[in-house]
């Protein structure tokens, strides 16, 4: 009789999360010339007599799981047990992380940071595709965004330019009273962002700040390129440490604009999103 993977996944289980995992476990049982079987939930006294290898997408109990299966390979996705255990290899759930996910964030920190919320996105035509994501997050910070008091202007507030004429644009961002702005990858290495500096207003961007507008560069997100879902569960079947997954660094932050505090909410959305617990739609 062929040894057994298991994968264990609630009724619940995310649909996109849970082809991923499927792929990842049934690719790992042909190639060892193992039976791939799912269960919505099990306990200890339920494990397989033949059993190989064990996915869970959900946490059913893993220490006693554990226990009783020594010989057994157990690898979690989204969660970890609440101390280290020699058999069990945890994955993180979160999706691939992208230049509109880094938006997204960089709306957030932006409405989090400007006074009255009055932010605004500085963006090339190849980096159209951002607005939304910074518009979606802004508002998730802070609804709707309507300032105190005039000018009454829709916030976040997006310019488009092109890397060597910007002027315009950024000048708006002066009538609209505007004081904080992300600057898109395509128009960092413009000159934009220090003529914004020196006007006071404060920047968020991709990249290391230019020097001259370092003191008001508030942070940069970047996303980080890493391993698939798949591949980590493939090494993690292995026996493997998984790679590094893909996500969103905080970098080049500035600790008088941007507390500890507020980074830590930061962090926790940066989770929340690349988990799938937070979902933006574009036109929001």
């Amino acid at each position: 009789m062929p040894g057994i993977v298991l994968l264990v996944a609630p009724e619940d289980a995310d649909a996109n999360l849970l082809a991923e995992v499927q792929a990842a476990a049934s690719g790992f049982a042909v190639a060892q010339g193992l039976q791939l079987e799912q269960r919505a939930a099990i306990s200890a006294a339920e494990l397989p007599a033949n059993l190989q290898a064990a996915v869970l997408l959900a946490d059913p109990g893993i220490q006693e799981l554990a226990a009783a299966a020594p010989q057994v390979r157990f690898v979690t996705v989204g969660f970890a047990p609440a101390e280290s255990l020699a058999n069990v290899i945890s994955v993180s759930a979160a999706a691939a992380a992208g230049s509109q996910d880094a938006a997204f964030i960089a709306g957030y920190i932006a409405a989090m940071s400007a006074n009255d919320w009055r932010t605004g996105i500085l963006y090339g035509p190849a980096d159209a595709g951002l607005v939304d994501a910074y518009r979606a997050g802004a508002a998730y910070f802070c609804g709707a965004c309507v300032p105190a008091g005039p000018p009454n202007t829709r916030y976040p507030v997006a310019a488009q330019a092109a890397p060597d004429s910007w002027q315009a644009a950024v000048d708006q961002f002066m009538i609209e009273f505007v004081r904080v702005v992300y600057v898109t990858p395509e128009m960092e290495n413009s000159g934009a962002a220090q003529y914004l500096a020196s006007f006071g207003i404060m920047l968020i961007g991709t990249s290391a700040p230019p020097a001259e507008a370092a003191h008001l560069w508030i942070a940069s997100v970047a996303a980080q390129s890493g391993d698939s879902l798949q591949t980590q569960l493939q090494q993690a079947l292995a026996g493997q440490a998984p790679s590094a997954a893909s996500g969103l660094s905080l970098e080049h932050i500035n600790p008088s604009l941007f507390s500890q505090s507020r980074r830590d909410f930061v962090q926790l959305t940066i989770q929340e999103l690349l988990s799938g617990l937070v979902i933006w739609q574009t036109g929001q």
